[in-house]
C-alpha cells in the first residue's frame, strides 16, 4: 500500500478499494469494487476529487499512522469514537466526526474506538497534496442515516423476479417472512436461514447460468445472496435478484442481521436507481 497515506499499527480488518470494474465477466472476473459503493463514492465526492480514487474499506478499524500529509473523510459504518492525534503530544486529540473534512499531518495517529454502531463497513477516504483541489476543511455531508435517501420506507430489501421464479412452488415464501444473515459470509455472498417456510423449486436438471450483484440463488440448504466479489456463474436457481441501489445497502449488512424482502417492479428498479444517481450528483 505505498500510494496509502496511512499505515496500519496495530491489528485489524481492512483493504484498499476502488470502484467496480465491468467487462471481464465472461472471462470469470466478477467488477467487484467497494461493497459499499455509495458510501465509497460520496466519500470521495465530499474530497472533491476523483469518484474512482482509492480508499480503504474498514471492517475492524485498526490504528493508523499518517505516514504523508493528506485530507480525508469518513464514509459508511460509524464507530463511536474516532480522535485524531498530532505528532505534538502536549495537545489533546481531535474528535474526528463521521462525514467531516480533515487535514492530517505525517506522524498524526488515527484512532478508532468503539465498535462500529451502524453499519458494517468504514470508508476512510483521502486526497493528498497536489492530486486536486484541497477540499475545504470541515465541510460536511449528511449524517449515515441520511444517506441511503431511496431506501425502502419500511426497511426492506427490494427484489425483482428471477429468470427461475416461475419453479417456485410458493410464489410468497420468500419475501413473506424476516431471514437471519448467518455466518457463511464474505464479499462474494452470504447464506439466509429461518426456522420453516423454506422456498422450494420444482424444475428440472439446471446448467450454470450467469449471475450478477444481488442474484438471489436457492440452493438445497437455503437462499444465498451474491454480492460484488461473487462468481460469474451459478447452477442453483436464481429465484430473485435485489435491485442495484439495494445492494449498496447490502454492503452494511452483517451476520446475524435480520432483514425482510419486498417484490418491485421493474419501473420502480429504475425510478429508485435514477434516485440514488440524483443523491450522488447532488454532492458531486
Amino acid at each position: 500500500m505505498a500510494d496509502i497515506p496511512f499505515k496500519s499499527i496495530s491489528g485489524g480488518l481492512f483493504k484498499v478499494v476502488g470502484p467496480p470494474v465491468y467487462g471481464q465477466q465472461h472471462q470469470g472476473v466478477a467488477p467487484g469494487g467497494a461493497m459499499d459503493c455509495f458510501s465509497y463514492q460520496t466519500g470521495n465526492a465530499l474530497l472533491e476529487t476523483d469518484l474512482a480514487a482509492p480508499a480503504l474499506e474498514i471492517i475492524f478499524a485498526p490504528a493508523f499512522q499518517v505516514v504523508r500529509d493528506c485530507r480525508f473523510t469518513l464514509a459508511g459504518a460509524r464507530y463511536g469514537a474516532v480522535t485524531l492525534r498530532t505528532p505534538a503530544a502536549q495537545t489533546a486529540p481531535t474528535a474526528i466526526e463521521h462525514g467531516v473534512v480533515y487535514a492530517a499531518q505525517a506522524g498524526s495517529l488515527l484512532e478508532f474506538r468503539d465498535k462500529s454502531r451502524i453499519g458494517f463497513r468504514t470508508y476512510l477516504c483521502f486526497v493528498e497534496p497536489g492530486t486536486s483541489t484541497p477540499p475545504t476543511i470541515g465541510k460536511r455531508r449528511d449524517q449515515f442515516g441520511d444517506l441511503f435517501q431511496w431506501r425502502d420506507p419500511d426497511g426492506k430489501i427490494r427484489v425483482l423476479p428471477g429468470p427461475e421464479f416461475r419453479y417456485l412452488v410458493d410464489k410468497s415464501a420468500f419475501t413473506g417472512d424476516y431471514w437471519v444473515i448467518t455466518n457463511d459470509f464474505s464479499d462474494m455472498g452470504f447464506r439466509l436461514t429461518r426456522a420453516e417456510n423454506i422456498p422450494r423449486v420444482e424444475m428440472g436438471t439446471m446448467i450454470s447460468e450467469a449471475v450478477a450483484d444481488g442474484t438471489v440463488q436457492l440452493t438445497p440448504k437455503g437462499p444465498i445472496v451474491l454480492l460484488r466479489h461473487r462468481q460469474t456463474v451459478g447452477g442453483y436457481p436464481r429465484i430473485f435478484n435485489i435491485i442495484s441501489a439495494d445492494v449498496d445497502i447490502l454492503g452494511q449488512y452483517a451476520p446475524n442481521q435480520v432483514l425482510q424482502f419486498r417484490t418491485v417492479s421493474m419501473a420502480k428498479a429504475l425510478a429508485v436507481a435514477l434516485e440514488k444517481q440524483q443523491v450522488l450528483t447532488r454532492m458531486t
